[in-house]
């Protein structure tokens, strides 16, 4: 993984100053099944889901609230955030700005505000 994706760790280094998500990564890719053969199980084409939620999304108690947090810089789009908004009374959106894919690592301090935020507000 140090080899093949270097840019793993430089995503990771605000979080960790090692190699630990490598090796996470590592493992759970050297397993049988591994962790893209897990991947392709749920997935269809281009990594869109077999089973979307937003098919099922009327399944969960209205008492329960939905959280999506986006960023602006992913490739996975809005719109399924937007379907589920329209379905529901309470569903939330949110965007940080200026992060990837993977939020909590690109923007940690806001990630870990967002969270706080909600867990604190559920009550």
């Amino acid at each position: 993984m140090k080899y093949f994706r270097p840019d793993l760790r430089v995503k990771f280094e605000k979080l960790f100053n090692d190699d630990r998500i490598l090796e996470y990564l590592y493992h759970c890719n050297a397993q049988v099944p591994t962790g893209e053969q897990a991947f392709r199980t749920i997935s269809d084409v281009l990594a869109w889901a077999k089973k979307p939620m937003i098919d099922r999304i009327h399944l969960i108690d209205e008492r329960i609230p939905i959280y999506f947090l986006h960023d602006e810089q992913s490739w996975v789009d809005i719109n399924s955030s937007v379907i589920a908004q329209g379905k529901r009374d309470n569903v939330y959106i949110d965007t940080i700005k200026e992060a990837g894919h993977h939020i909590y690592a690109d923007a940690p301090d806001e990630f870990d505000m967002y969270l706080k935020r909600i867990l604190i507000n559920r009550n």
